[in-house]
């Protein structure tokens, strides 16, 4: 051997103090949703005092219908959101969420922090018939509507009117 040419070996050993589970949360979603929709989440990772939180590395979300048994919808996904597709109309989807940080730190799941219930049903609406003629440039136009069973109800109308074979034009919205 020569001299200064001695086998060397390094050893870097790098060792956390983070040792807390991060927390993550699905946030509110509306009580009533279409068959696709986006679900959103977050979380924070904290540490012990002294230590500094080393950061969420991936989240992993599942979702329960009608509060049944949990199914994995995202696993070790970076992102805060997702579109969820193929409700089915009727079902309650509720959604929990856990997090994974750097060190390794696994939070226990939670119970569901968010849920919606799916809505593919249209209402119905239809206006009351009219007389067949008026005197006067006024005259009253009512309507009503419904919506299925367990649906989200109706929010608002949207009127529309045509003169003779005219085209149809919004009144009220």
């Amino acid at each position: 051997q020569k001299a200064g040419f001695e086998p060397r070996m390094t050893v870097i050993y790098d060792q956390t103090c983070d040792n807390v589970p991060p927390t993550a949360w699905v946030e509110t979603l509306p009580a009533f949703s279409q068959d696709s929709f986006t679900v959103k989440w977050t979380g924070t990772d904290s540490a012990p005092s002294g230590c500094t939180p080393v950061g969420i590395a991936y989240y992993d979300v599942q979702y329960s219908i009608n509060g049944g048994s949990y199914t994995n919808w995202q696993t070790n996904n970076t992102g805060t959101s997702a579109t969820f597709t193929g409700g089915q109309n009727g079902q309650t989807y509720y959604f929990r969420a856990r997090a994974v940080d750097k060190a390794g730190n696994v939070q226990p799941w939670g119970n569901a922090t968010a849920f919606t219930t799916v809505d593919t049903v249209n209402p119905e609406a239809s206006v009351n018939p009219l007389k067949p003629y008026t005197i006067g440039p006024s005259f009253v136009v009512s309507w009503s509507g419904q919506d299925n069973p367990g649906g989200s109800g109706i929010a608002n109308y949207g009127v529309q009117f045509r003169e003779g074979d005219g085209g149809w034009q919004t009144w009220l919205t």
